[in-house]
């Protein structure tokens, strides 16, 4: 399995769905800038936008694999 660093936008529950998608529309934008794209550029950092629903389903999907990890019989892990 393969795991890496992700960063991403959530809010909390509740928050109205005209909200969410001005929220999104607003750092869809942003992160299309050409100064903030290269910005993030000189981090090492590489942006993928995605749909509100691709990015629920994204997180879903590392959830589960998490998960299915934990059951492995004799899988520990451990924080240095």
């Amino acid at each position: 399995m393969v795991f890496g660093t992700w960063y991403g936008f959530l809010t909390q529950q509740g928050v109205e769905p005209s909200v969410q998608k001005q929220l999104h529309e607003a750092l869809a934008q942003a992160v299309a800038d050409p100064a903030v794209k290269q910005a993030i550029a000189r981090t090492g950092l590489v942006v993928q936008p995605r749909t509100q629903e691709e990015f629920r389903q994204f997180l879903k999907d590392e959830t589960q694999k998490l998960a299915d990890l934990l059951k492995v019989d004799g899988v520990k892990i451990t924080i240095d």
